[in-house]
């Protein structure tokens, strides 16, 4: 079966109520979900020179990907919320075509507990390489403030739970050539009920987030990170029994957290809004000479 449905000259919609700029650009994209009622894809064709969006700045964010029927499943597209995504027709996709992307959006589960006992022994066999390979990855930082704090770009969204009230992020495709093949997905307790943890790394099953043996980010690896990591994990902590899930884990540690940011943010916009290095938010207009920073250090930074 065959479903096709067309976007034709797609207008942005900008949330805010102060800046609705006009003449930027419409876009016309098309995706038809296949399924034969066993495996089921999503197959999206960005038309090519019909992506003519304009980019209006870093404070509109195009987001895209596949929710595989639930918000709580969404999957972003690499270059989702990146300015990349204006010219996503102009991009080779998954596919190795411009503007064309296939995803796999499920398949009728086998039985969750063979699933989790053959990835099981097919991969204990490789714990002692791959621990080393874990070794070099990048700890996952604290809190989630701290992943926007760390080397820039190091780490990018990944997915998100509202049933469970987390989100997780993934070592980014720019820092992948130094970890290849593995990647590291951190993921933090977006919970408004437990004050205490909110924004907090998980750091116990079935929730946290954890060493990955594909960094899913990486084309040619799309299937690998879901036949040996994604799946797998959904097979022994979703499906599976406690044991099961700590077999899991057990293969894909967790790791200790960086308490330590690599730098502070201390962000500038608009007219003039201004949040310093301790935290504090102003607004300011004044006309004159002011001191933002000041270094006293004679070592250069």
């Amino acid at each position: 079966m065959v479903l096709v449905v067309t976007w034709d000259r797609v207008q942005q919609y900008f949330p805010s109520v102060d800046y609705k700029p006009t003449n930027m650009g419409d876009v016309t994209f098309q995706v038809a979900l296949v399924t034969d009622w066993s495996l089921s894809y999503a197959l999206v064709q960005y038309r090519v020179g019909h992506m003519t969006w304009r980019y209006p700045g870093r404070w509109y964010s195009v987001e895209m990907g596949v929710a595989k029927g639930s918000l709580t499943t969404f999957r972003p597209n690499v270059y989702s919320r990146t300015e990349y995504a204006y010219e996503i027709d102009k991009h080779f996709g998954n596919t190795g075509y411009k503007g064309y992307w296939v995803y796999e959006l499920g398949k009728i589960p086998a039985n969750a507990t063979k699933t989790c006992q053959d990835w099981f022994r097919r991969n204990k066999v490789l714990k002692s390489e791959r621990d080393a390979g874990f070794a070099s990855l990048p700890r996952c930082p604290c809190s989630r403030r701290g992943i926007f704090r760390t080397l820039l770009n190091q780490w990018r969204f990944h997915r998100r739970d509202e049933q469970n009230h987390f989100k997780c992020y993934i070592l980014n495709l720019a820092r992948t050539g130094q970890f290849a093949p593995f990647g590291k997905e951190c993921c933090y307790s977006t919970n408004p009920l437990k004050p205490d943890t909110l924004d907090m790394l998980i750091t116990s099953p079935p929730f946290a987030g954890a060493a990955l043996a594909f960094n899913p980010l990486v084309f040619a690896q799309e299937k690998l990170y879901d036949s040996e990591d994604r799946i797998p994990h959904v097979a022994c902590c979703d499906h599976g029994s406690n044991k099961q899930c700590r077999q899991f884990y057990s293969l894909r540690e967790i790791g200790k957290c960086d308490p330590n940011l690599s730098f502070q943010w201390a962000p500038l916009y608009g007219d003039t809004h201004i949040t310093t290095l301790d935290g504090r938010q102003y607004l300011f207009n004044g006309l004159g000479e002011f001191t933002l920073v000041r270094l006293d250090t004679s070592t250069s930074i």
